[in-house]
């Protein structure tokens, strides 16, 4: 028999201990109505997302490693990222120095403490200065690797907000486009402000996230559209 709610909303058996990935009061309700056990409800909650997550495993593994293939072409096959990055002058006598008496950390180029009072505050102002990020070895296979689970976290962020989402199929790639492309560009606009990265590769790297967010976008519409996801 169905579980009336008092507002003409009922649930049958079957339904009555379903419980969403992201529970809302209606859920609740039917989860006290219920009157089933906390261990019970728990159970079916894991098994719900675990439901889920099969469900989004396929785009969301296929979607990072083709985020994961299209970066290394615009990183290592296209030429328009290979001036990103220039040379200073003096380079070996500068690292020597660093290296010398400095540990892995994140610097500014000068270091002021206070802009009214500090004597350096001037140099900041007029001069030339940066910031500088020192760290300890360099491993490409260990950071081609994180690389990839960073891409498939965001994947699996954006199936989440797909299945939450309502948009109508005929905007759907467009709304993952964008979605997807927000959470790979973001933080490019806050390093032209405080860190003083060059605009023109900001809006590099915005081309590059709207690519992926495009190709990740297709990932999840293609395989909704065969697999009924």
């Amino acid at each position: 028999h169905p579980l009336s709610l008092g507002d003409n909303r009922s649930v049958t058996r079957q339904q009555r201990f379903h419980l969403p990935i992201f529970p809302n009061p209606i859920s609740l309700l039917l989860a006290i109505r219920s009157r089933a056990p906390p261990s019970l409800l728990f159970a079916f909650f894991i098994s719900s997302q675990a439901m889920s997550l099969s469900k989004l495993a396929v785009p969301v593994i296929a979607s990072g490693l083709a985020v994961f293939g299209l970066s290394f072409v615009a990183h290592m096959v296209l030429p328009h990222h290979r001036d990103d990055c220039g040379k200073l002058q003096d380079e070996n006598e500068i690292l020597a120095l660093i290296r010398r008496n400095n540990k892995p950390g994140h610097y500014h180029l000068p270091h002021v403490y206070d802009m009214e009072s500090d004597p350096k505050s001037k140099e900041l102002k007029e001069g030339l200065n940066g910031q500088v990020i020192l760290r300890q070895g360099f491993c490409l296979s260990r950071a081609l690797m994180q690389s990839l689970l960073f891409n498939i976290f965001v994947s699996a962020v954006v199936g989440f907000v797909d299945q939450e989402a309502t948009v109508v199929p005929q905007r759907r790639l467009l709304f993952l486009t964008v979605v997807t492309s927000g959470f790979y560009s973001i933080a490019n606009g806050w390093k032209v402000i405080w860190v003083g990265e060059s605009p023109v590769v900001a809006l590099k790297t915005v081309a590059d996230s709207a690519v992926y967010g495009l190709a990740t976008a297709a990932c999840f519409v293609h395989l909704h559209n065969r697999f009924n996801l």
